[in-house]
């Protein structure tokens, strides 16, 4: 059976100033970020369901995509609640500063 790698972010409140991300390097950015990031090995026929689990969906709750980059190779996409269609979009503690960093359009994740 085929596997590949996900990488889930924990809940973090990491927030960067324009001027430090202006001036800092990769390493240093890898170092502050590698302690809220888990790596799991999934197959096709698990994969939705850690995703379930890992961000606590239920059926009362709506989850959400969110394009983060894509070549002509992958596809990386972000999968979370979503804040807004759950009306909980207005608790600042929930949002996932790195998760939101890594967004296309910097959609606020939750």
């Amino acid at each position: 059976m085929n596997t590949f790698t996900i990488a889930i972010i924990q809940p973090n409140k990491i927030k960067y100033e324009k001027k430090f991300l202006q001036k800092c390097c990769k390493e240093q950015l890898m170092d502050d970020i590698k302690k809220h990031i888990e790596l799991i090995e999934v197959t096709n026929s698990t994969f939705m369901e850690i995703i379930v689990d890992k961000i606590k969906m239920t059926s009362k709750l709506i989850g959400s995509t969110e394009l983060c980059y894509e070549d002509h190779e992958s596809v990386y996409q972000l999968c979370h609640l979503s804040g807004e269609q759950n009306h909980t979009n207005d608790d600042e503690n929930d949002i996932n500063g790195l998760a939101s960093y890594l967004t296309v359009k910097m959609v606020a994740v939750m």
